[in-house]
């Protein structure tokens, strides 16, 4: 089974000037979803791939990266990349974000392109998106583009969490 939803760029409410959109949002939620053909995508968006569930494998550009449970990679407009899963219980969910200022205001996180979440997959803000995203109404908009700063704070805090377990 699969759920995703998506914001067309023609249906971005332009007029509500924000520094970032959140695109698209979805999960996989069985591995033979993702099986088979598996091509490079390219896109012009700042991508996030998870790995909810089970084991699988970001590519990104020819590296191969190993993605657990709980797991983050992150991908910048036009790099191609992909998702394959490994293990049969494997899921994988993805949130897309774009906008004026989007690779500005990500970068600045300074996030590591691949991350282990310490508190798993963030479930409450996903299911969050996955409602706000087709909405065009400027609360929905709002709401919606602040939950991704709520994602950064979540990420960062993980981050946060393993430098201090390697301090101490």
């Amino acid at each position: 089974m699969r759920e995703a939803t998506t914001r067309h760029l023609k249906k971005t409410p332009l007029h509500i000037p924000l520094p970032l959109y959140v695109r698209n949002v979805g999960r996989h939620m069985t591995a033979q979803e993702c099986e088979g053909e598996v091509s490079d995508l390219l896109s012009d968006y700042i991508g996030m791939t998870f790995c909810v569930k089970g084991a699988g494998t970001a590519f990104l550009f020819q590296e191969s990266f190993p993605m657990y449970a709980g797991d983050v990679i992150f991908y910048y407009p036009n790099e191609k990349h992909r998702f394959k899963p490994e293990t049969e219980d494997c899921q994988n969910a993805w949130i897309d974000i774009d906008g004026p200022l989007a690779m500005s205001v990500f970068s600045s996180y300074r996030f590591p392109r691949r991350i282990s979440l310490k508190n798993g997959f963030p479930y409450e803000i996903y299911r969050k998106l996955l409602k706000l995203v087709p909405l065009d109404d400027p609360i929905s908009v709002r709401q919606a583009s602040f939950l991704i700063f709520a994602l950064f704070e979540y990420i960062g805090e993980s981050l946060e969490k393993s430098a201090r377990v390697r301090r101490d």
